[in-house]
């Protein structure tokens, strides 16, 4: 639920803390990636997430995950469940809009 722009973090039905980023450029897979394992629920591509900081603040809303990697074997290879180890790609995201210890939450 998210009340005045802001994100109760234990009430979500994923979450990912942001341990790395980086930036690729290219034609395939262009864009930022952020690692981390995932601590609650289910991701699949294309579907809305919610960036926020380590508070719980809103820092950008969109349906922006275009690829997810993973470093275990995934059983559907557009879905990743808790606690797999991944990277995902957003799309229309600057890499100064992400920080470490940010979350990735889908509510």
């Amino acid at each position: 639920m998210i009340n005045n722009n802001k994100i109760d973090l234990t009430n979500v039905s994923f979450k990912l803390k942001v341990e790395s980023k980086f930036y690729v450029k290219g034609k395939e897979y262009l864009g930022v990636y952020v690692c981390g394992i995932i601590s609650i629920g289910k991701i699949s591509t294309n579907d809305e997430i919610i960036l926020s900081d380590k508070t719980g603040a809103v820092k950008r809303r969109s349906k922006v995950i275009v690829e997810i990697f993973c470093s275990s074997k995934m059983r559907d290879k557009d879905t990743a469940y808790e606690p797999m180890s991944i990277a995902l790609v957003l799309k229309n995201t600057t890499i100064d809009e992400v920080e470490k210890d940010d979350y990735i939450v889908i509510v």
